[in-house]
């Protein structure tokens, strides 16, 4: 059981408010990323639509490590879009071993009717999450890893080619 950072909040907005502020994912990377660097927080996400893009440094997915908690203000108005053409398959995951995720109160629209792949696409897996404990290091691990402690809550995953949640955690 994990007793979330209090002191680490940190806000993404679209409207200039926030910490971090776009209408990408990028400032939601870079607040992870920024609260990662302090040892896990949370990152509150203000209404709005954010595509999340193929391109550019801060690529699609989201990637979250551990004692992360993203929390979207409400589910109907926090969306986290794929964008038109999109090739990645992913919303949110991990890479590695990670403990303590919580998600909660938004949507991942996997924007199907504009992106490839589909019923004639072959080794294609379009998950909205996917916390996967076969990656370390940017890299496959040859052992089994755990991940722990995962929460998604209050979440609408849809319009994807596959599963809204995957998890991959070893043989």
């Amino acid at each position: 059981y994990y007793i979330w950072p209090k002191t680490n909040v940190v806000t993404v907005a679209q409207d200039g408010s926030g910490d971090f502020n776009g209408t990408t994912n990028e400032p939601i990377q870079q607040a992870i990323d920024y609260l990662h660097s302090l040892g896990g927080g949370t990152v509150v996400i203000k209404p709005g639509t954010y595509i999340l893009n193929d391109t550019g440094t801060y690529s699609m997915p989201i990637v979250v490590y551990d004692n992360i908690w993203i929390k979207g203000t409400n589910r109907d108005s926090v969306i986290l879009k794929f964008s038109d053409g999109s090739t990645n398959k992913r919303g949110i995951t991990s890479r590695g071993i990670v403990k303590n995720i919580r998600i909660e109160n938004l949507t991942i629209d996997g924007n199907k009717q504009n992106s490839p792949g589909g019923a004639t696409a072959t080794h294609v897996w379009y998950n909205g999450i996917e916390i996967d404990g076969n990656w370390h290091d940017d890299r496959p691990s040859a052992d089994s890893e755990l991940v722990k402690d995962i929460i998604i809550n209050n979440c609408v995953i849809k319009n994807l080619w596959r599963r809204g949640v995957g998890s991959d955690v070893g043989r």
